[in-house]
């Protein structure tokens, strides 16, 4: 995931399966180092527990207010996503520890993969069913209620999901501020 060095403190995941940089999967000759969070498989329920997943990230002080916009890219990663679509909570905290929540749904939500055979030229064989494609999404800081003023952190509270093999699959790439 890339974002400004100079906005960040830090980042953090907690509850995940896997949380890593990786290269996005399904392209031909792909250089674009992603997030993925991934979470809700059958064998890590087994071994902790049902988790509740969150993906935090510190500002440092000033960089974000309350009305600045943040961008960010997210896709599902989920090979067959269409009935498994990824929602969760964004919280956002002042610096006066005041909090407001809104879902990503309400700022357009996580797009679920292309629908397309795959091809690898050389050998004509298939490489996968679907293709994740990022889409941009627009956090308008101004209308989450109850917050003013230096916005310090933004948490990704995932929503409950049931068990399946593989989870749940978020590339979280390209995060960015957009002062109001």
């Amino acid at each position: 995931m890339t974002a400004s060095k100079s906005m960040l403190t830090a980042y953090s995941a907690n509850g995940f399966d896997i949380w890593t940089q990786t290269e996005l999967p399904g392209k031909w000759d792909n250089s674009n180092r992603v997030l993925k969070l991934q979470w809700g498989s059958k064998e890590y329920a087994e071994k902790y527990g049902l988790q509740t997943p969150a993906f935090t990230i510190n500002f440092k002080e000033g960089v974000v207010s309350t009305g600045d916009r943040l961008y960010v890219s997210l896709c599902s990663g989920n090979e067959d996503a269409k009935d498994k679509n990824i929602s969760f909570q964004i919280k956002l905290t002042d610096g006066a520890g005041r909090v407001s929540t809104m879902g990503v749904d309400d700022f357009g939500g996580v797009v679920n993969p292309i629908d397309t055979p795959i091809y690898k030229p050389v050998f004509l064989d298939i490489v996968g069913k679907s293709e994740p494609v990022l889409q941009t999404i627009c956090i308008d800081t101004g209308r989450f209620d109850g917050i003013e003023g230096n916005i310090v952190s933004m948490e990704w509270i995932m929503d409950a999901v049931e068990t399946s093999k593989n989870g749940q699959i978020l590339y979280v790439d390209d995060l960015y501020v957009a002062l109001k």
